[in-house]
């Protein structure tokens, strides 16, 4: 699992750099995420295909409606579910970024 907490704002992308993303070389070396099981509070929002690209993928969040506001804190709970095979490394399973993107609740 990775937890990511956030406060007061509307969540409506995210942004994710599959794998190791050193160099070219190294993102095909080794193993990269094919399922993201998305959690808020317990409960399972949605179950996402990745591509197995080098390139960063944007999520779209915002039928989810996943917000915090009037100084509440939230967190997502992402899961990972099966694997790209890496050719070096088939048992290292890298991500190099994700970034949330959304905004402030007023």
């Amino acid at each position: 699992y990775q937890k990511i907490i956030f406060t007061e704002s509307l969540i409506e992308e995210l942004f994710f750099f599959n794998g190791y993303r050193k160099s070219l070389v190294v993102w095909k070396n080794n193993s990269r995420v094919k399922y993201l099981i998305i959690s808020l509070k317990g409960k399972q929002l949605g179950k996402i295909r990745l591509n197995d690209t080098y390139k960063m993928q944007i999520i779209n969040l915002s039928k989810f409606c996943i917000y915090a506001y009037w100084g509440k804190t939230l967190s997502i709970n992402l899961k990972f579910e099966e694997y790209y095979k890496g050719i070096k490394f088939p048992n290292d399973i890298a991500i190099s970024e994700i970034i949330l993107n959304g905004k402030t609740c007023e």
